[in-house]
């Protein structure tokens, strides 16, 4: 029973990240209305829902340090009381500067939370057991996601304003994570937990790089999907929710078929299996004439994506040992993050110059060579080690 709570009070955690830029995603046409007095409002608008992922990949290898010196649960307490006040500020602005302050702030709160929470996994879990809740954390904030998304999108009808009280989430997790989580006890050498000796920097590196691309590709879809439905004359919040919401739905399913998965296949075949299905989803979405057809490509991508997302924090967790994991989950974070915040930088030389559906198109043909890249690597290593 205690481990049951520990294991919904770290999932519920978990979820916070989550929600922590997308979240306002349906109500960005708005936002763009409200902010029109400035010069290319809605890209300032794309960047205000970015904004806290550039915070986070700056500060999130800080905090991972700060995590291994100076424990978990400590840090994650303050963590979350941040990301409620900073998250739910956005409720009483109506200015661009009081806005980019509360981003900031939220990206500060989760430059820690996300870090600690992979950090606690790996901690907390082994073995099959670890590959096994990742794959249900990633399900389960899914299907937060979709919930919340959902709910965005109807408050966006009422008032641009209102999503951004469902940060107060947070009000709810604080008192979980007080009474039912623990820190771990990292004197006591776990041999199952902690089998990495060694680990090869280079292949740290290209997971980071992967990651990156992951979240620049992933995030076009709350930072883009309701202006693409918007050019396919669909202008509504609700529709682009639903649209999001299938995606994350379809995102669930596939990551509670990651374990299963993972039991046959290396995390480099994950990868390519991964990358193929998401690139099929992103070239539906370009070929999309209207928003049933998008829905078809969310459904793919989605299912996609959901396979993705466990892969890197477990395969770093595989080969990292554990006096320096919260340091490797910080920098996990940072690309994860980075990733996010460059999304709409890297998409608007194509953005600005052809349409929204070219621009997922280009994506697509991108993650298919990822896909090419990762077989041609599980192909060479298999050969190495036969």
């Amino acid at each position: 029973m205690r481990k049951t709570k520990l294991k919904i009070a770290l999932l519920m955690t978990a979820t916070l990240t989550a929600l922590s830029s997308a979240i306002i995603g349906p109500a960005l046409p708005k936002i763009s209305q409200a902010l029109s007095g400035y010069q290319q409002a809605d890209f300032i608008s794309k960047m205000l829902l970015t904004l806290p992922a550039l915070f986070i990949a700056l500060l999130s290898p800080i905090a991972g340090a700060l995590i291994d010196r100076y424990g978990r649960i400590r840090l994650l307490k303050a963590a979350i009381l941040l990301y409620v006040l900073a998250g739910s500020s956005g409720f009483f602005f109506n200015d661009l500067w009081p806005l980019v302050a509360g981003r900031i702030f939220l990206g500060l709160s989760v430059a820690f939370i996300m870090p600690i929470v992979t950090t606690l996994a790996g901690d907390y879990f082994c073995g099959a057991e670890r590959d096994r809740y990742m794959s249900l954390q990633s399900a389960f904030m899914a299907l937060g996601g979709m919930v919340f998304i959902a709910l965005a999108g109807w408050l966006s009808e009422y008032d641009w304003h209102d999503p951004f009280l469902i940060y107060g989430l947070g009000l709810l997790v604080l008192p979980m994570v007080i009474a039912w989580m623990h820190e771990p006890d990292r004197s006591a050498e776990d041999e199952l937990c902690d089998t990495a000796e060694t680990y090869d920097k280079r292949l740290f590196m290209l997971i980071l790089a992967t990651a990156f691309v992951t979240m620049a590709a992933f995030f076009m879809i709350p930072v883009q999907l309701p202006f693409l439905l918007r050019e396919l004359g669909v202008p509504s919040p609700v529709y682009a929710a639903l649209a999001i919401v299938t995606g994350t739905l379809s995102a669930a399913l596939g990551s509670l078929m990651y374990s299963p998965l993972r039991r046959r296949f290396h995390f480099s075949q994950m990868y390519a299996l991964a990358f193929f299905i998401t690139a099929l989803g992103y070239g539906f979405t370009a070929l999309a004439i209207g928003w049933y057809s998008v829905l078809l490509g969310m459904v793919v991508t989605g299912f996609g994506v959901g396979l993705l997302m466990p892969n890197p924090g477990l395969w770093i967790l595989d080969i990292i040992p554990e006096t320096r994991r919260g340091r490797a989950m910080g920098r996990m974070s940072s690309a994860f993050f980075l990733g996010q915040f460059s999304s709409p930088l890297l998409l608007a030389p194509i953005t600005m110059r052809y349409t929204l559906s070219t621009a997922f198109g280009f994506v697509a043909t991108g993650m298919l060579l990822i896909a090419a890249g990762y077989m041609w690597y599980a192909k060479k290593r298999f050969s190495l080690n036969s």
